[in-house]
Order: C-alpha cells, then sequence, then structure tokens
C-alpha cells in the first residue's frame, strides 16, 4: 500500500474519534531534574551521571582552571579550541596551560581538528540528570572540535548547567534560532552494536574530560 493511501485510510477512520487531552504536566523520567538543587548538588549529580558512561567531571576555582587544563592535556600533543573557548574570559589561561603542558595549539579547521589529539570546547548547556552535553557554536567549529579528535575537554560555566530535561527543552527554541546545528553528547563515544559488545570512540572521542568553572569562566 502507497504511503499516502495509508494515511488517508487513518484519517477516514478517525472522523469523528474524541482526542485525548494533552497532559499539562510529563511524569517524571531518569532524565529529569530536582529544580530544588543547589549548584553543588547539580554538578555531584552530573558528575555521578557522566561517570555511570565513562567520563569525568569536577568543578574547578578559577585559578585553579590552568592547572586542571594542563593535567587533561598531559597527554596530548597537539590541541584545537572552538570559537565558544576563545570567546571566554578564561581563553588565554586555558592556552597558555595547554602549551605548559607541551600540546601545540594548532590554528582551527576541520583537517586540523580531525588531526589534532585534543578538541576543547566549552559548551551550551550541561544536564545534571544524565551528565550530558549540549553543544554548538555559531561557526560548527565547536561541535567539529567536540567529535573529531580522540580526546575531548569541556570547559564549563557552572552557570549553564541545568537540574534536567525539561529545564534543556526551555532553551531548545533560542538554541535553534542562533545555531545551525547542535549535538547533545553523554560521555565519550561507544557504541554495542556488533554483539552486544561495547567499543569506544567508533563514532567519537573516546574520553571526555568536563571542567566545570564559576563565573569567571562564562562567556565575555
Amino acid at each position: 500500500m502507497e504511503r499516502t493511501d495509508f494515511i488517508a485510510g487513518l484519517r477516514h477512520r478517525l472522523v469523528g474519534v474524541d482526542r485525548p487531552q494533552r497532559p499539562t504536566t510529563l511524569p517524571g523520567t531518569f532524565a529529569s531534574g530536582d529544580a530544588a538543587d543547589d549548584p553543588a548538588e547539580r554538578i555531584a549529580r552530573f558528575a555521578t551521571s557522566i561517570a555511570l558512561v565513562g567520563g569525568e567531571a569536577r568543578l574547578v576555582p578559577p585559578a585553579g582552571l590552568p592547572e586542571a587544563v594542563a593535567a587533561a592535556a598531559s597527554t596530548a600533543r597537539s590541541s584545537v579550541l572552538s570559537d565558544d573557548i576563545r570567546a571566554m574570559r578564561a581563553a588565554p589561561d586555558v592556552t597558555a596551560a595547554l602549551e605548559t603542558a607541551g600540546c601545540r595549539v594548532e590554528p582551527f579547521s576541520r583537517d586540523a581538528a580531525a588531526a589534532a589529539e585534543l578538541g576543547v570546547t566549552s559548551a551550551i548547556a550541561a544536564v545534571a540528570s544524565t551528565g550530558s552535553l549540549l553543544i554548538g557554536s555559531p561557526n560548527g567549529s565547536a561541535r567539529v572540535a567536540s567529535l573529531l579528535p580522540p580526546a575531548h575537554l569541556a570547559i564549563v560555566p557552572s552557570s549553564v548547567l541545568v537540574p534536567g530535561f525539561e529545564e534543556l527543552y526551555e532553551l531548545v527554541p533560542d538554541v535553534l534560532a542562533r545555531l545551525e546545528s547542535a549535538v547533545l553528547v553523554t560521555g565519550p563515544s561507544r557504541t554495542a552494536d556488533i554483539e552486544m559488545q561495547v567499543v569506544r570512540r567508533v563514532h567519537g572521542p573516546g574520553t571526555l574530560t568536563v571542567l566545570f568553572v564559576d563565573d569567571e569562566g562564562e562567556p565575555a
């Protein structure tokens, strides 16, 4: 049966059928957050959630950011920075910390991201309930930097951390109006498509480290 004929048949059979009312509230799920959580509790929940899928996250003070960045980049020899990182007040400290750790900062391009060992981005939002990051930037560099290198470091202002997906959905219309594309990331890349065996770094980076910083790390 053709698709158009099938849909036309459904519409004919549904004529006069009363539709149920759309619920005004939705039941809670594992992705729902507790709006009463304070920032410290949200970060702790994010760290617990992302650890379950092989990532790591922690809160660092602004003064400790260079040391934390250097530690995260200790095994990488080259890196690329997305434009949302370069817009942060902490960008000079991040660049200096990478270079101090012996990790070159390459001029950004898709080819440079594909060759780099570390991609550094920020995030539009972070979801405490699932340990997820919403990543995107106007020119698409954040998406590329988060997917192509084998390791991903996200430096995220703690102010963009939301409790759950309900709060994340409220941000989607604005994100879609500003950006051509965005990607929701939950931990390092992994798949179990083949014989139910979990394999890392198939569709993206094999490691993900998230450093939360306070308002001093917000975009200028």
